[in-house]
């Protein structure tokens, strides 16, 4: 790793990626992690427990593998992309909920 970021940035790589938990394979697209489709589709083959677990491995290594595939100039250019991911994701968890609850109400 480039020895440019802080000791913190490191420290900061090791939290949690709720975008990388809540939807692996477009986040995974985004942030240049291909592998992360073959994954997700292996996976849902099995059980949804499976699935689950594996979301949550995504979480926890999510800031550490987009830090590494992507090249940002700076430490906090690599935290507002994260955000950006993250609040693009809750965004399209909520239209889809309002689209769902939408065809509920209508049925």
């Amino acid at each position: 790793m480039n020895s440019v970021y802080s000791e913190d940035f490191y420290n900061e790589l090791n939290n949690w990626n709720i975008g990388a938990m809540l939807c692996p394979f477009l986040w995974g697209l985004g942030n240049k992690i291909e592998w992360t489709l073959i994954a997700i589709a292996l996976v849902s083959l099995c059980n949804p427990l499976t699935a689950l677990l594996v979301c949550v491995w995504f979480g926890m290594n999510g800031n550490r593998w987009a830090f590494e595939s992507g090249s940002y100039k700076d430490a906090e250019t690599f935290a507002v992309v994260q955000k950006r991911w993250l609040t693009g994701i809750l965004a399209l968890y909520f239209v889809l909920y309002l689209v769902f609850a939408g065809i509920y109400i209508l049925a």
